[in-house]
């Protein structure tokens, strides 16, 4: 990740455009269930996320388990998601996380089509990716991948895939399946990603970057006078980097990102 926000400044992935979305909704029974829908993605489209999520709710009021129902839970899960996410309007973005992947949850028990079940499990491995619930991400997104109809979005689930799996210590695994990402879905941002995360055994933690090395040497030799397992690197950018670590789970990054927050911010987990 190139700075500490990255992870969750990426793409959430699998969204459904408006287009698609309303053609999904086609095949719901009546015109009003229809009309309802479409004024909730047009709200989600606009960011204004409580309103679409009033337009799913009044879906399911109408027919909690009738046509349409489905695709409103759909629709909430989006709604919620989104509103968690950066640039959402969330004040407890825990707590929307939490309910847009009960949404979504919901959603499967009521037999959706073929192609809104892949775009709502796609729903369920996003929540659980940003919840740090890598077991139920690699799951649901292995699931969806390749039944959803949009080449780039099946080139970030397959990254995603690999992510998944090397934060789960499978690294050889995550490594054949960004060789597949390089390979099947040449010259995408997925597959620049998935070549800069190739190749890892363990992680480490990016403290922070100097264009220079001196102040680099100079904080890693104050580091290591603390007893931190400090070293000095070039990173892709050609900068040099301070990390610590490695560390032989993502688990433990994580602890050791969060002993040296307060004094470096921007410190990120690599890979």
């Amino acid at each position: 990740m190139r700075n500490s926000r990255m992870q969750r400044m990426e793409p959430v992935f699998a969204v459904l455009t408006l287009a698609t979305a309303l053609l999904t909704a086609a095949g719901c029974a009546d015109t009003a269930t229809r009309d309802n829908l479409r004024a909730g993605y047009g709200a989600l489209e606009a960011k204004q996320y409580d309103a679409a999520v009033q337009k799913a709710d009044e879906q399911l009021t109408k027919a909690p388990q009738g046509p349409g129902s489905a695709e409103a839970l759909y629709l909430k899960g989006r709604a919620l998601e989104a509103k968690a996410s950066p640039g959402g309007n969330s004040t407890n973005p825990d707590a929307d996380w939490q309910a847009a992947r009960a949404a979504y949850v919901d959603a499967l028990n009521l037999n959706p089509s073929p192609d809104l079940e892949a775009h709502i499990r796609a729903g369920v491995a996003n929540v659980a990716y940003f919840q740090n619930d890598y077991t139920t991400a690699l799951q649901q997104w292995s699931t969806a991948y390749d039944k959803i109809r949009d080449e780039e979005t099946n080139a970030w689930i397959l990254y995603r895939i690999g992510v998944c799996q090397q934060r789960l210590n499978q690294f050889d695994a995550a490594d054949k399946t960004f060789a597949t990402v390089q390979d099947k879905y040449k010259s995408t941002e997925a597959a620049d990603r998935a070549r800069t995360h190739s190749g890892f055994k363990n992680f480490n933690v990016q403290l922070t970057r100097w264009g220079a090395q001196q102040p680099a040497d100079n904080a890693v030799m104050q580091l290591r006078k603390e007893g931190a397992p400090a070293t000095r690197m070039t990173d892709p950018h050609g900068q040099s980097a301070v990390y610590v670590g490695p560390a032989a789970t993502y688990q433990q990054a994580l602890q050791l990102k969060a002993r040296y927050a307060s004094r470096f911010p921007d410190a990120a987990i690599v890979p």
